[in-house]
C-alpha cells in the first residue's frame, strides 16, 4: 500500500503553494483522495500529474475567455 502525502507534504513536493493544491484537488486538476475532511495523495497521484503537465499545453497560455475579457478592459472609450 502507498504511502499517503498530506497537503503540505505534496505540496512541497511539487514545488506549489498548499492553498494552489488544495484548489487544484478540488477541481480535480491534481487527482487526490478525500478521506473525511482531509485530502491526500501518493507519489502516484502527482507523478500522474506531473506527467499530464508535461504533455498538455503551455501553462502561461492565456484561454480564449482570457484573451477577450483582456480585449474588452483595453477598449477605449
Amino acid at each position: 500500500m502507498q504511502e499517503l502525502l498530506t497537503l503540505d507534504q505534496a505540496a512541497t513536493q511539487l514545488k506549489v503553494t498548499p492553498q494552489w493544491l488544495a484548489k487544484a484537488a478540488r477541481k480535480g486538476t491534481v487527482p487526490s483522495r478525500k478521506i473525511g475532511r482531509y485530502r491526500r495523495f501518493t507519489d502516484a497521484d502527482l507523478d500522474d500529474y506531473l506527467e499530464r503537465a508535461r504533455q498538455g499545453k503551455d501553462p502561461w497560455k492565456r484561454s480564449p475567455q482570457s484573451e477577450s475579457r483582456l480585449k474588452r478592459g483595453r477598449r477605449s472609450a
